[in-house]
């Protein structure tokens, strides 16, 4: 059976990221989006440890990005738990808040769409927050950034099916 292609339908370049609303600035290296089902095995006694079946027990989708620009509005985004006070961000707070709080929509679009207000190729996530940043570091060989990692949360609100969030192709 002979498969059908389309080149047209590549993609390639960096993209625009969008937080609440607000644009996070520039980024350093890709944007990688990581969907994951998350399952447990069913097995039975005649099969043992042998598979019958994959049950789904959620979703998970990350946004991992490294952002470059040294900010309060990146810091706020970086660093959920933490508190503005012009222009110093603060963290350190009593354990037991709720991420849920500081969640807000995710958008990646690709740099060429967002110049022309294009959505037709957007990823988003309705409820998103950061839950880990790696290291920052201070040197003269590379730019202090934040390497970010946004984790979606389920939006209530939304039809099954519909509940993180979407991506559009063509």
């Amino acid at each position: 059976m002979p498969g059908t292609f389309s080149h047209s339908k590549l993609r390639t370049g960096p993209a625009a990221v969008y937080f609440k609303g607000a644009c996070l600035g520039v980024t350093l290296g890709p944007v990688q989006w990581t969907p994951e089902t998350l399952t447990r095995p069913r097995t039975t006694s005649r099969w043992g440890e042998s598979n019958v079946d994959l049950i789904h027990t959620g979703d998970k989708h990350t946004v991992k990005m490294t952002l470059a620009e040294n900010s309060i509005a990146v810091l706020q985004a970086a660093l959920p738990e933490g508190l503005t006070e012009g222009a110093t961000r603060y963290f350190g707070r009593v354990p037991g808040g709720k991420l849920s709080d500081h969640a807000g929509q995710l958008l990646v679009r690709p740099i060429d769409k967002d110049a022309a207000d294009d959505d037709s190729e957007d990823l988003a996530l309705y409820k998103a927050v950061v839950t880990a940043c790696d290291p920052v570091g201070w040197t003269h060989e590379n730019e202090r950034a934040y390497a970010v990692t946004f984790e979606a949360l389920i939006d209530d609100t939304k039809d099954d099916g519909k509940k993180i969030g979407y991506v559009k192709g063509v």
